[in-house]
């Protein structure tokens, strides 16, 4: 039992990336609900908190999700180096979309 354990382990190790970036914004959606003793719901709507969806959207960067290619000037930098970012129209536009209406 021992040996298919760990013969198990490393093959879904082998196979998966060790960061992926795909699921991270939903990992820390769910921490944070989970430290304010709320348990997510509606997982299938794909729609975080307020506050999580704010910190990703300020502190997120480009660099998984473009090539390099895609800014020949270099990336852009976050968002939160700018004044004021909260109050950009793009960003409210982006945070209504991202955590629906909660």
């Amino acid at each position: 039992m021992c040996a298919f354990a760990v013969i198990r382990v490393f093959i879904f190790s082998a196979a998966f990336p060790f960061f992926n970036n795909v699921d991270e914004p939903a990992h820390f959606d769910m921490v944070y609900k989970y430290s304010q003793f709320q348990s997510p719901s509606k997982l299938s709507e794909n729609l975080y908190g307020r506050v999580p969806a704010e910190v990703l959207l300020l502190y997120g960067t480009n660099e998984y999700f473009s090539s390099p290619d895609a800014f020949p000037d270099g990336y852009p930098p976050p968002l939160y180096k700018e004044a004021n970012a909260e109050n950009d129209p793009g960003f409210q536009r982006n945070l209504a979309g991202s955590h629906g209406k909660n």
